[in-house]
């Protein structure tokens, strides 16, 4: 027994010296221990969604590999998406979020230079999460997109997740689905087995096509042409809500084999004016490939479409009328 006290005594004697002869380890290492405690304690004590917050911001403070990680945007109107997500919580959830709103308030562009400041701003800082969250993300864990992106923003994040497998996608209920309770859900597998698209027209051949992507609101031919002068005009049309991955598969194809028509027909750039839910807009962008001609997607806020966004070259293009 002695010998054992005077082991410990020796082990408390070494680390004490060399806590004297490091003063600088010793603080640090006081430091991070007492910052462990807190987290520890504050999980302990914390409510449920108070202790989601706080593992979701550990795997990303430490860019911890998390079995999901989740990109919540909001864009057009606030996020509140946990209760959604709350079965994913268990395993590690780094949570992305941004928004482009201000403490819920509208913003309204002005001027074309009010807007490009806006907007390459915002654009700069979105860049730079949504890399984070690609980095981050497993080979073999899942990515979750939700929220109210702007679409433009919704096709590029599409297109720079376009090579991730395991994607999760989530609609919003306003009310207008009767058959779904209001807010988030997520889509599910089973087969649709509906003819969810309609092009209206015959693939014309130009130089400069114009698609537009109707889901929940028809776009006029007006709105379009304050953008683009005498417009030739393909209407592709989505007849259903989407509630299964299933709808996203034949939306996509359908979309896949009218741009590569439009490719084949000659048509260089493709402007996309759009009026659809969050999954198809990001699912139409991981269609969108590097070979493909120069796709342009359209924001509608204010009455008009007022910008668009170069999903390839990811430069702004702006439009006051």
């Amino acid at each position: 027994m002695p010998n054992d006290y005077s082991e410990i005594i020796d082990s408390t004697s070494s680390v004490f010296n060399l806590f004297i002869e490091h003063p600088f380890l010793a603080t640090l290492f006081t430091i991070t221990i007492i910052a462990v405690l807190i987290i520890v304690l504050s999980l302990r004590k914390a409510s449920s969604e108070h202790t989601k917050d706080i593992k979701a911001w550990l795997y990303r403070l430490l860019q911890i590999k998390a079995k999901t990680v989740v990109f919540s945007s909001s864009d057009v109107k606030q996020c509140n998406c946990k209760e959604a997500l709350s079965q994913y919580f268990s395993n590690g959830i780094s949570i992305y979020q941004l928004e482009l709103r201000k403490a819920g308030k509208k913003i309204v562009f002005t001027s074309k230079e009010n807007t490009r400041k806006i907007i390459e701003r915002y654009s700069s800082r979105r860049e730079k999460e949504i890399l984070q969250a690609f980095k981050q993300t497993k080979a073999n864990g899942n990515f979750i997109y939700i929220g109210f992106p702007n679409i433009p923003y919704a096709f590029l994040d599409g297109y720079t997740f376009k090579n991730i497998r395991h994607v999760k996608l989530f609609e919003y209920n306003d009310g207008r689905y009767t058959d779904k309770e209001r807010g988030f859900f997520e889509l599910t597998n089973v087969q649709a087995g509906k003819r969810l698209v309609d092009i209206s027209s015959e693939v014309p051949s130009s130089n400069i096509v114009v698609i537009a992507v109707e889901q929940t609101y028809s776009i006029s031919d007006d709105d379009i042409a304050k953008t683009i002068p005498n417009p030739t005009i393909v209407r592709f049309k989505i007849k259903y809500p989407v509630y299964y991955y299933n709808d996203i598969e034949i939306i996509t194809q359908k979309f896949k084999e009218l741009i590569n028509t439009l490719q084949k027909n000659g048509t260089d750039e493709i402007h996309i004016f759009a009026t659809i839910s969050t999954s198809v807009a990001f699912s139409l962008g991981r269609e969108t490939q590097h070979f493909h001609p120069d796709i342009i997607v359209y924001n509608y806020s204010n009455n008009k479409f007022e910008w668009g966004l170069n999903i390839k070259t990811k430069k702004l293009v702006y439009q006051i009328v």
